[in-house]
């Protein structure tokens, strides 16, 4: 069963920026801007239908108490208070076709499955969006032989993901990042990229979206000959996405309590995937 708050209202969101530009030369310029935006009555959702237990702040165990209303399992309520908030500075250089954007923070409380229902404001943290640092540049040049060569470099610092602890306390839903059994030492080798404690101590919950991902490197290419012959115009095209074959990836196990906590996993998105080409052509007459 899902039910809207009392007095749910729609989301809306507050931007801010001050910037530059400046021209370096001829067809050359400079540009950036200091960006803040804040989102307000973003919707997240919660089972209402728990008893609260004051000695952990958590739910007490719905199989073991049963619930306030006991002709219904969950009731899931879409609320309208969460928040996000983000600072970035983009910058981008004209001609070039360059940009590089320094994200100063990104955070949010509006985990879809948050692991205390009771507060969802325990959420408030990093976003799953944070990369704290991006670059793009493109370029095309006119070669000889009426070839025509394009191409994109793509950089990432790499995203933060999920970090959880297996098991399910009090019965709870949600995504559970609390830890009630013994201490949980993180693997010295995920240590640079894990932003937490080295050990996770009985009763602490694991901070939200600590794992870093790797760094991400794309390099796509793209190159078009164009043939006449008469009234007929023939263009063929030839394209490499992660020219490369640079190991790009998107997921990663997040268990902290897991004996492979850290490691890659499979994620088949095209801008994970490895070197892949296609041709192509196309008339006109």
């Amino acid at each position: 069963m899902t039910v809207n708050q009392p007095g749910f209202q729609m989301p809306y969101a507050v931007q801010g920026a001050i910037g530059f530009q400046k021209q370096l030369a001829p067809g050359w310029g400079l540009d950036s801007d200091l960006t803040h935006i804040k989102e307000h009555n973003v919707i997240r959702t919660r089972d209402i239908n728990l008893f609260f237990n004051p000695q952990t702040g958590y739910n007490l165990d719905p199989i073991l108490t049963g619930r306030p209303d006991p002709s219904w399992d969950a009731i899931t309520e879409q609320e309208s208070n969460g928040t996000t908030e983000a600072l970035t500075l983009p910058t981008g250089l004209t001609k070039l076709g360059a940009t590089y954007a320094l994200m100063f923070y990104a955070k949010d409380n509006v985990t879809p499955a948050a692991n205390n229902q009771i507060d969802l404001d325990a959420e408030w943290g990093r976003s799953s969006f944070f990369q704290g640092n991006t670059i793009r540049v493109n370029g095309i040049v006119t070669l000889p032989f009426g070839i025509s060569a394009s191409g994109l470099y793509q950089y990432g610092s790499g995203n933060y993901f999920s970090t959880t602890v297996s098991g399910r306390p009090f019965n709870k839903p949600g995504t559970n990042r609390l830890n009630i059994g013994a201490p949980i030492a993180i693997p010295r080798t995920m240590l640079g990229r894990f932003d937490g404690p080295d050990v996770i101590g009985t009763g602490v919950v694991v901070p939200k979206n600590a794992l870093h991902g790797l760094p991400i490197h794309k390099v796509d290419a793209h190159l078009t000959k164009t043939f006449t012959v008469g009234r007929l115009r023939a263009t063929g095209i030839a394209e490499v996405s992660n020219l490369f074959n640079h190991a790009n990836y998107g997921s990663y196990n997040g268990v902290v309590n897991s004996a492979t906590f850290g490691p890659p996993q499979q994620n088949t998105a095209v801008n994970y995937g490895p070197r892949i080409g296609q041709f192509a052509f196309r008339l006109q007459f």
